[in-house]
């Protein structure tokens, strides 16, 4: 595929909800499994170790996964780039949290503390997600029965709204059985991973625009005399 020209491409965009979705998806259910297990066993020296493990794991091969299905090559440039947007992904992390803090704000205020800012800024960002899934799993079911060219991509988006959906539900089980467990903190820490992830993607695809030639413009040609 080419190197979008623009800076919010469509092909930009949807790299980077890729990227977001495989890293929220299998980061947040490795997590989950690992702070399930945590709760299992007595020794507990390895969870965070294996939490900041995973962190790296998931914000650095979801987004070369979604790259490689996206049928982009991987060079010392991306990776590069790659690496800038790893170190600078907490910039893109605070900025969503931000926003959506100022949105459970704003809705805190109108409603007069009918809503706390908490349940407000669950909605918001389980919106963001829900729309996310509609929008990427709509394109993959119409290229698998219509067109046929992104197959891999397509399977890779729907597997990872299984396994989102299948975390959820475990998430929602498990803090029923454990009341004093809140399902929201999973919620965040896969958003997390995404924004992350999608921050990495963003840094290999800036990489690779800058280290492509632009094309010339093709001159006009001089109209025949009459």
């Amino acid at each position: 595929m080419s190197t979008p020209t623009r800076f919010l491409s469509r092909e930009r965009r949807t790299l980077l909800a890729d990227a977001l979705l495989f890293a929220a998806a299998f980061g947040g259910a490795a997590l989950a499994l690992i702070t399930l297990v945590s709760e299992l066993v007595t020794d507990t020296g390895w969870y965070e170790p294996a939490s900041i493990a995973l962190m790296a794991a998931a914000v650095l091969v979801c987004p070369w996964v979604a790259w490689r299905l996206h049928g982009r090559r991987a060079t010392r440039t991306t990776a590069l780039g790659a690496t800038v947007g790893a170190l600078t992904s907490g910039i893109a992390v605070m900025a969503v949290m931000w926003s959506v803090a100022l949105v459970a704000l704003a809705v805190n205020w109108v409603t007069g503390d009918a809503v706390s800012m908490g349940v407000v800024a669950l909605v918001v960002s389980g919106s963001a997600v829900v729309a996310l899934l509609a929008w990427l799993d709509t394109d993959a079911v119409r290229d698998l029965v219509r067109e046929h060219r992104h197959v891999g991509l397509d399977i890779g988006r729907i597997a990872a709204t299984a396994v989102a959906l299948a975390t959820l539900g475990g998430t929602l089980w498990w803090a029923a059985l454990h009341p004093g467990e809140a399902p929201a903190e999973m919620l965040e820490f896969s958003l997390l991973f995404g924004v992350s992830a999608a921050a990495v993607a963003l840094g290999a695809d800036i990489a690779a625009g800058l280290a492509t030639p632009a094309t010339p413009a093709t001159p006009a040609t001089p109209a025949p005399p009459s």
